[in-house]
Parts: structure tokens; sequence; C-alpha cells
């Protein structure tokens, strides 16, 4: 009777095959999760310009409807002052306190919305609005800002 040569894995062969493949199912989840925190942060972006473009579209039909209407605020110097800051509540095209200025997405409150005026400067700077929309991003630990200008 012949003997057969055994063939087969030894142990070492198989731990090292489970640590490539350990290795390859790791660094796809960090891949993966790393695009989603992307992904999730430009999804935040966005809708955060949508909000502070529609602020100043509201702003925009509100000054065309009533142009003595719009808060004169003084002691802006470029940052964002909340008890200076306004937003449009656009179903009743009124003004409201900064406090008072929130957006819901999804039944959450999530956004934060200003408008502040500058009245023009002594040394000849024009009047101008910012928008402002701050939230709290959910993958990181800074808060996120986006500033839009305008200028009637």
């Amino acid at each position: 009777m012949r003997l057969m040569k055994q063939r087969g894995d030894t142990l070492v062969e198989v731990l090292l095959a489970m640590s490539v493949i350990g290795l390859i199912l790791g660094s796809s989840y960090a891949i993966a999760n790393r695009s989603l925190a992307t992904g999730r942060n430009a999804q935040e972006q966005t809708e955060a310009v949508k909000l502070a473009e529609s602020q100043l579209e509201f702003l925009k039909a509100y000054i065309d409807e009533d142009p003595s209407g719009v808060p004169a605020y003084s002691g802006f110097a470029g940052f964002r002052d909340a008890s200076t800051a306004f937003c449009v509540i656009p179903d009743t095209n009124t003004l409201a306190e900064g406090t008072d200025c929130a957006a819901d997405v999804n039944g959450t409150t999530l956004y934060n919305l200003f408008l502040v005026y500058s009245e023009p400067t002594a040394s000849g700077g024009p009047e101008h609005f910012q928008s402002i929309v701050t939230w709290d991003r959910l993958n990181s630990t800074e808060d996120g800002e986006v500033r839009l200008l305008y200028r009637p």
C-alpha cells in the first residue's frame, strides 16, 4: 500500500491569510466611514447655504415691500451679534429677533439663522446685510458656519 502525501495549509499560512483579510476589511471600513462623514458634511454645508440664500431672498422681498421697515442696527463690526440679529419669517413675511430664528429639518431644529445689518461706515464702506447660518456638526466638535453677504 502506497502512502499518499498529505497536502494542506499549515497553521502559519492560515494565520497569515486571516491577517491579510482582516487588514483589507479594516481599511475598507475606515474608507467607507470617512466617505460617509464627508458626504454628511457636504450635505450639512449645502443645506446651510440654501438656508442662508433663502433668508437673503426673503429679505430682498421684504425690502421691496417696505423699504423703511428694515431695522437699522448700529454697532455691527462684521461679527455676529445675537442681540442685534434678526431673521425674516417666510410664512408671515415679518421680522423676528435673533433668538427666534431657527430652521427645522425633518422636525428637528438643526440650524440657527441670523441676518445682521451694517450701516455705511465713516470711511465710505457700503451698507450690507450678512446672512449667517450656524449648526452643530454631527461628525465634529467644531460648529459649522456659513456667511453670505448682500449689498442692497
